[in-house]
């Protein structure tokens, strides 16, 4: 009867992925009930099924305190991902700011290039029209000498 409850018990298995009682201590259960020691056969019987729930029981917290370890590394792995993706639209936006701020330089630049040009040319048309002037005067008091001009 002992031993049939010592082989029953090890072929329960535990949450610890092992059983109540090992081969082993089947066979020193069976060799203590040979010797009619039946008293040490319950009492290590007793003392193994013992260990095992203690086996359970230190396996059950090993894995609450590993899910707590993964549940808290997750929220640090989720904090951190929110807070890069935080960071990257905040790098996005300034890259934006600094984008519109530069197309708007090279319109400011482009205006006051067309200024300056149209200043350039304003300028060459006046130097032109001196140069015509003065081509001018000169072609007349050639061919018709100072009395025109009033030079002498």
């Amino acid at each position: 009867m002992i031993l049939q409850r010592a082989i029953q018990m090890s072929q329960i298995p535990t949450k610890d992925g092992s059983v109540m009682l090992r081969p082993s201590s089947i066979e020193r259960i069976a060799q203590l009930l040979k010797n009619d020691d039946v008293d040490e056969a319950v009492w290590f019987m007793a003392v193994e099924e013992n260990e095992a729930r203690q086996r359970e029981e230190q396996y059950a917290q090993q894995s609450m305190i590993q899910n707590a370890q993964l549940q808290q590394q997750s929220a640090m792995a989720a904090e951190q991902a929110r807070r890069e993706t935080i960071m990257m639209e905040a790098q996005m936006a300034i890259n934006l700011e600094r984008e519109k701020a530069n197309v708007e330089l090279m319109k400011q630049m482009q205006i006051q290039k067309m200024k300056n040009d149209g200043a350039y040319q304003i300028q060459l048309i006046k130097a032109k029209q001196e140069l015509d002037a003065i081509e001018l005067e000169a072609k007349l008091e050639s061919e018709l000498g100072n009395e025109i001009t009033g030079r002498i």
